[in-house]
Parts: structure tokens; C-alpha cells; sequence
């Protein structure tokens, strides 16, 4: 009699470590599917070329062209930009 209590609270201990684990599982395949938006600022924190020197800078300032592109200029490339009057995004 001794034997079956033990045998039964083993068979339910693993049933319940198992859902737990299965549980786990479910649960992260869902998170696999949402995108961190600390990553993305991370990756959109990332240092970008200037249009005229091509050096890359963190803060760059943006201006639309005559064609209606958009530029990013840096500190020391941004004079030109105002020279040449183009609109500030």
C-alpha cells in the first residue's frame, strides 16, 4: 500500500513538472513573435552615413533636395545643406 502512494505522487509530480515545461515551451514560442523594441531602437540608433562626406555621425540632420530626396547631413556637412536652402524635415 506503501509502494502505490509513492508510485501515484511520482506519476503526479511528472505530470505536473511536464505541464510546467509544456507551458514554458507554448509560452515562448508566442514571445518568438513579438519583436523587442529595445532591439529595434538599438538598431536605429546605429551610426548613418552623411549624404555629402560619407563619414558616419549619430546626430544627423535631415533635409529634402530639389528632387524631393531625403538627405542626412552631419554637423560639419549641415552649412552646405543651408547654403544650397534646402528644406528641413
Amino acid at each position: 500500500m506503501d509502494q502505490a502512494w509513492l508510485i501515484g505522487g511520482l506519476l503526479g509530480l511528472i505530470v505536473v513538472v511536464g505541464l510546467i515545461f509544456w507551458r514554458a515551451a507554448a509560452r515562448k514560442k508566442q514571445e518568438g513573435k513579438v519583436t523587442s523594441l529595445k532591439k529595434y531602437r538599438r538598431h536605429a540608433a546605429k551610426l548613418q552615413p552623411c549624404s555629402y562626406c560619407r563619414k558616419k555621425s549619430a546626430p544627423l540632420a535631415f533635409y529634402a533636395d530639389q528632387q524631393g530626396k531625403v538627405i542626412g547631413v552631419c554637423r560639419n556637412c549641415k552649412p552646405i545643406a543651408e547654403r544650397q536652402e534646402l528644406m528641413r524635415m
